[in-house]
């Protein structure tokens, strides 16, 4: 059996996927939700999602941590979206293309989501 995947395989992630969900089971993580890649699908996304027991999420507001901007200047730019029923996406780690060197700001920035959820009325609650 070949170890490299076909054109078709990587194309519809069946060949990463279930390596993907095999290294987290293995630390003991089960994932239940999937956020595609910048939020695209395509015809095949479903059935892979079904495939592997994960339901697709998407988001409402964009940190774009990524770029490294600061805490304050995320929360000035996604304020506007931070309403009942947001679902805000924002990274914990550093991936390829991240400007940033670490995920302080994002961390400070989740501080200053919740204290403005506190004063706006709003409920900050985990997707299930």
């Amino acid at each position: 059996m070949s170890t490299c995947a076909t054109a078709t395989e990587t194309a519809t992630g069946s060949a990463l996927t279930p390596r993907a969900l095999a290294s987290l089971n293995a630390l003991g993580v089960t994932p239940a939700l999937w956020r595609t890649p910048w939020g695209i699908t395509a015809s095949f996304t479903e059935e892979v999602a079904r495939e592997h027991e994960l339901r697709i999420v998407g988001w409402s507001v964009d940190t774009h941590d990524w770029r490294g901007d600061t805490a304050c200047e995320m929360l000035s730019a996604t304020r506007p979206g931070l309403q009942a029923g947001a679902v805000v996406v924002a990274h914990d780690g550093i991936g390829p293309g991240a400007r940033r060197t670490d995920a302080a700001e994002t961390v400070t920035y989740t501080e200053l989501v919740a204290d403005h959820a506190r004063r706006s009325a709003l409920s900050l609650e985990a997707l299930a």
